[in-house]
Order: C-alpha cells, then sequence, then structure tokens
C-alpha cells in the first residue's frame, strides 16, 4: 500500500531511502540520529555528513547510506518542542514536505520516515502523528510512492481524540463483560463431579441425565429428599386408584387400567434396582413415553415417575411426552408379572394428524435450470464497485489514492469482473467513495465477506463510518494503535 504505519527499528527496513532526524551541527545525536550513525557505519557518514555542514530546522540533504539497506540517507532537522509557541508545528511540516521532494528528485519508489522529533525533541506524539500523516497522505495525493512510517514501539506512537477514545472504551468494556459472561455462564455448567442436573444443548431423546458421583449433601437435606420421593410416589398410586374408580364406572372391562396393588408390587422391583438414567426402562414404563393416559381413563404426570432410586434425588425437570394424538398404544408389564390388563390399549384424544412430510414444500423454490440462475447471477463485486464509481463522477486515481491502493492493483481490479479483492482492500475502496453502513454491507457481500460485531478490526471500521470518519490516513492510525491491521493494499 502506498503509506502503511510499521513497528520496526528504522535502521532494518528496506527502502529506497531512510529519513534520519539529524542533529543540526556535524556531530552525532541521540535516539535515532545515533541509531542510524550506528548501523550506517559512523566514520563514512560522519565524513559525508561534514560536507553538508550546519543545517537549519526544517532543512532536509541527503547522503548515501553505506551499511544500511537503502540507497540514501535523508537528514532533517526537527525542532525542539517549545511549548508550541515558536513554529514547532510548522517545522516538523516543513521537514516531511522537504524530505518528501528531496526522494522524488531522487526517483526514489520507497522512503521511511521515523516520527520527527518526538524522541529526544520532546514533540508531542500525537500532534507529530497527526502532522505526519497529514503531510504524507497530501504528498501521496499527487505522487506515487510507498511510505513507511516506522514507530519503534506501542509507546512511540500515541493516537488521541474522540474517536480513539470512544474505540478504546467500546474495546475495554467488552474486553471485561465478555470473559465475565462466559464465567457466568461456565458456573451454570455442571463439573464433571458435581451431583447436578444437566441437560444437554440438544438431547437425542429429550430426557435429564445426572452425573455418576453424588456431592457431599447434609443427612438433613438427604432426609427432606427421601420424604419428597414419597410423598410423590404416595400421590402418584392415590391418583391410579382414583382413575381406576372412575374408568370402572364408564369403560369396558378390558379397557381397564391394570391394578394399582400390581402396580405397587412392581415399583418395588424397580426401587431394587440401580438407576444409571433418570427415567423408568422402556420395558418397565407404565404409559411409555407419555405423561397421560386417555381422558377417558387414568391419568398421572410423567414427572412424578423421574427419581433416582439409586441415588434418591428427584428430577425436577421431565421429558416432553411424545405420542402421536389419536394413535393406541399399550400398558407394557414385564413378562413376570401376570395381569388380565396386560396389553390393555389407550388412544389420545382425536385431532387433526399432522401434514405428512412427503406433503410439505420448500419454503424457497428455485425456478428454472442450474444454467439460467448462473446466466441471471447479480452483478459481481468489480461491477458494483465501477458503477458506484461511475454515479459519483469519480476518476480512477480519485479513488485508488483515497483508498491507499496502489495503481497497479487498482488497474487489475478494473481489468478482471470477477475480481475478488481482500476484505481490507474492500473497506478501503467503501471509505474512499464514502459509502454508509448499509451500502459498504452491500459491497462487501457482493464478495462474501460481512462486518463482525466481535473483530475489533470490524469494530473500528463500523464506528468510522457511523460517525462520518472517511480519512484512510486516521482511520489506519486508530487500526494500528489497536494492533489491526491497515486498509489499502
Amino acid at each position: 500500500m502506498p503509506f502503511e504505519i510499521i513497528r520496526n527499528d528504522i535502521t532494518k527496513v528496506k527502502a529506497d531511502a531512510i529519513v534520519n532526524t539529524a542533529n543540526p551541527y556535524v556531530a552525532i545525536g541521540e535516539g535515532t540520529d545515533r541509531a542510524i550513525y550506528e548501523a550506517a557505519g559512523a566514520e563514512q557518514l560522519l565524513a559525508e555528513r561534514a560536507k553538508i555542514g550546519a543545517m537549519r530546522p526544517g532543512q532536509a540533504a541527503v547522503t548515501p547510506a553505506f551499511a544500511l539497506d537503502a540507497k540514501y540517507i535523508i537528514h532533517t532537522v526537527g525542532p525542539a518542542w517549545q511549548g508550541g509557541t515558536h513554529g514547532e508545528k510548522e517545522t516538523v511540516a516543513e521537514c516531511y514536505r522537504n524530505s518528501l521532494r528531496l526522494a522524488e528528485e531522487l526517483k526514489c519508489e520507497s522512503v521511511a520516515f521515523p516520527l520527527i522529533s518526538s524522541g529526544t525533541y520532546g514533540f508531542p506524539k500525537d500532534e507529530a502523528l497527526r502532522i505526519a500523516v497529514s503531510e504524507i497522505s497530501s504528498f501521496l495525493f499527487s505522487h506515487d510512492m510507498d511510505v513507511y512510517l516506522v514507530v519503534y514501539d506501542k509507546e512511540s506512537f500515541v493516537v488521541s481524540g474522540k474517536a480513539f477514545s470512544d474505540i478504546r472504551s467500546f474495546i475495554e468494556d467488552r474486553d471485561v463483560k465478555l470473559p465475565l459472561a462466559q464465567e457466568r455462564r461456565s458456573r451454570q455448567m455442571p463439573d464433571s463431579n458435581d451431583y447436578r442436573e444437566y441437560r444437554s444443548a440438544a438431547p437425542s431423546d429429550g430426557w435429564v441425565y445426572k452425573s455418576a458421583t453424588p456431592s457431599a449433601d447434609s443427612e438433613e437435606s438427604t432426609q427432606r429428599k427421601r420424604e419428597s420421593i414419597a410423598s410423590k410416589r404416595k400421590r402418584f398410586f392415590e391418583r391410579l386408584r382414583r382413575g381406576r374408580a372412575e374408568s370402572a364406572e364408564s369403560a369396558e372391562p378390558e379397557r381397564l387400567a391394570p391394578q394399582p396393588e400390581e402396580m405397587l408390587e412392581e415399583s418395588q422391583r424397580w426401587e431394587a434396582q440401580p438407576a444409571e438414567r433418570c427415567e423408568l426402562p422402556e420395558e418397565q414404563t407404565y404409559g411409555s413415553y407419555s405423561s397421560s393416559i386417555s381422558k377417558d381413563t387414568l391419568s398421572f404426570d410423567s414427572d412424578e415417575l423421574m427419581y433416582d432410586l439409586d441415588q434418591e434425588e428427584f428430577a425436577e425437570e421431565a421429558p416432553t411426552p411424545s405420542v402421536p394424538m389419536g394413535e393406541t398404544f399399550k400398558i407394557v408389564l414385564p413378562d413376570s408379572a401376570e395381569s388380565k390388563y396386560a396389553g390393555s390399549e389407550y388412544s389420545m384424544p382425536e385431532m387433526e394428524p399432522p401434514m405428512p412430510r412427503s406433503a410439505v414444500k420448500p419454503s424457497v423454490r428455485s425456478e428454472g435450470s442450474l444454467e439460467d440462475l448462473l446466466k441471471n447471477k447479480e452483478e459481481t463485486f468489480q461491477q458494483k464497485l465501477f458503477s458506484i464509481i461511475d454515479s459519483r463522477g469519480l476518476t480512477d486515481p480519485e479513488v485508488y489514492k483515497r483508498a491507499n491502493i496502489d495503481r497497479k492493483l487498482f488497474s487489475k481490479i478494473r481489468g478482471d469482473v470477477n475480481y475478488n479483492p481482500s476484505k481490507k482492500t474492500a473497506l478501503a475502496l467503501s471509505i474512499a467513495l464514502g459509502l454508509n453502513l448499509d451500502e459498504t454491507t452491500d459491497l462487501l457481500r457482493k464478495s462474501g465477506l460481512s462486518l463482525s460485531p466481535s473483530n475489533n478490526f470490524d469494530i473500528i471500521i463500523k464506528y468510522c463510518i457511523e460517525h462520518g470518519l472517511y480519512d484512510i490516513y486516521e482511520i489506519n492510525c486508530l487500526l494500528f494503535k489497536f494492533d489491526q491491521p491497515l486498509l489499502g493494499a
């Protein structure tokens, strides 16, 4: 991309020209100046610097780069900060302008800058950054050159202003709330050693499972559970008796429910068997998979049956019954139980039968052949992009310079109707065109991209668009400060 902010040691950067914040006199200074002298070869570089002589603040001059991975070193003298009342800001801007002009005269294709005067000279870092971005972006709007702004560490790079404060507050607030929410959810999930009820996210059969290891309960708590189980068991068999009495008055003999005494005898058999799941085995379940037997016989709730006899803890939740309406089912007794009521059939109340699966039509039905669909597909990213450019009367250079995109890449996009850009490139073009959030979302969709509400990069871009911030260099400063990739290509 034409303008890029990078975190590096400037003496390690490869570029046609490297800018040095020079001492105004023929002497090796501190900070960046000393580092460049030592990396290039102090004796040779100082000899060349002596040929230039003393320099005034804002002036720029050139020497060979010697051992650096560059062709030239452009020396410029930045001002010492004196409160901003002695023309320091204009002098810093002059340093950038003169250095860029000199790089152009030397036919450099790339140049690397430090943040001039923000080190030992004490220039405020946020103001130094603002001036650097402003001067470099103005130059690049009318020139083709790769410019790198090199910062040594995060402390050397300061962004201020409302946008930075708002984004930082939002991200910090989210980073605090997210772990807390995760912690709350984790507390609600059962530990493998806890004896608690747990329903999986998508249970296959709807039953409630329990851990195999019980937690340490007090004797008083255990006694309360036992009393609760006994009470529920008593109510259950009382309801069976009432159901049998009511059924005897209205139903035929062969449709009577099993004798409560027979079921009570069988229930004692259940108590002697350990239970790994909170359900009764299917072959020993009365009213299998149903919480109510027909309206003209007896009725009981399946949650009355849902207790773990091995651990003696009642399960509060029970599975939802799934007996189809209008269909018959049998009360199933084990082979060992002799009862004239075994195999009795009961019917659920008649209701409108569900629609057969074969009769259900898909909600969306494609019309025409695959070939027709491919021929009539929506416009591509490239087609949408250039239709917007044409409708707004913009030229290609205006767009790719505002987007911080290389001219060659933009030409490639123009020449390929099916070109799919990276997300950074697509967003850079959206910013360059001044698209609102809906228009940006639509353009991204043409390449199968989207903005995520949980991604810092996307959050920053969305904030900038919603608040009308369309200077791509300012946006890149925000992205860099939050350790996000920069816009452009």
